[in-house]
């Protein structure tokens, strides 16, 4: 029996920060190398649906201006909010997905404007199925207030979540992103219940949501004796804290537990990993390159 499949990406590019602050990184030369990852992202992971952030109009219109991919659309969701702004573009398999309306969630907290989030319909041309998508850039860690906007923002995506159940019955939403959390911190696993169990989600599929991103925590290579002087990298992003912790998983897709088992789509886990191939370790081991996350991939089937 042949299985119909959509495979969801999410790249934090490092090339334009959204803060007012920050500057870009984009140059003739950075921009071609980002493109480059673009390009093999769609042709050898065969992406449908890729979401990157810290992006700019400028490097949309680079994008746009460079494709050379058949049948790839590309859709600016960056809109500019006082001090800041969402810094988020999608690029799409065109044959088999159409873009729907977007909405910015916005909310006041503490005399800010927090970033929530963006809610994206997609529609899956082959069934008219249509999914919910929140695409997600939370507080960095480097602002004091970052853990409480990052929870903040979390209850905020679960209670639009909750919401849409309300009217709608369980359906099929991904929230993905660079959540600048673990999927063991607060902000993921209690507020937005982000859970790393399936026996839970499957038997409270409305509460819960499933994050198969809890297993890239942990290094999928094993130490012994053998391989003492090697690297033991897990996860998306290498920054040293003071709990002593080096790599994190900041970057993470998270889906309802429509996909596991209570609908006629179903998540494909052998396929929903980092994407840390050579090419794209090459690149974030340099110094002086601009790559500081590595993307993620999620895959659902339909039976």
């Amino acid at each position: 029996m042949l299985l119909y499949k959509l495979r969801f990406a999410w790249w934090n590019t490092g090339l334009s920060p959204a803060s007012n602050k920050a500057e870009t990184k984009a140059t003739p030369e950075t921009s071609k190398r980002n493109y480059d990852h673009i390009v093999r992202l769609f042709l050898d992971y065969e992406c449908d649906f890729l979401a990157l952030c810290e992006v700019s109009e400028e490097d949309v219109t680079y994008i746009k201006n460079n494709l050379d991919l058949e049948n790839v659309g590309v859709a600016s969701l960056v809109d500019n909010i006082p001090r800041t702004r969402f810094d988020v573009c999608v690029m799409y398999n065109a044959k088999k997905i159409k873009i729907q309306e977007h909405t910015n969630l916005i909310k006041p907290y503490m005399g800010s404007r927090i970033k929530s989030g963006q809610v994206l319909h997609i529609e899956n041309i082959d069934d008219k199925e249509v999914f919910r998508i929140y695409l997600c850039h939370w507080s960095s860690r480097m602002q004091d207030s970052g853990s409480e906007n990052r929870k903040f923002a979390a209850q905020h995506i679960y209670d639009s979540i909750q919401s849409y159940f309300i009217e709608n019955g369980i359906k099929e939403v991904v929230v993905m992103g660079d959540f600048n959390d673990n999927p063991y911190d607060e902000s993921l696993m209690k507020t937005l219940r982000a859970s790393r169990c399936l026996d839970s989600v499957k038997k409270h599929p409305i509460d819960l949501l499933y994050n198969p991103f809890w297993k890239t925590v942990v290094s999928s290579i094993e130490y012994s004796h053998s391989n003492s002087s090697g690297k033991f990298s897990s996860g998306t992003y290498n920054y040293q804290t003071k709990e002593g912790v080096r790599w994190h998983s900041f970057d993470q897709i998270i889906l309802s537990g429509c996909f596991l088992g209570h609908s006629k789509w179903h998540l494909n886990e052998s396929n929903t990993t980092v994407i840390d191939d050579c090419e794209f370790k090459m690149d974030f081991d340099k110094k002086d390159c601009h790559i500081d996350h590595m993307p993620v991939i999620a895959e659902i089937l339909r039976v």
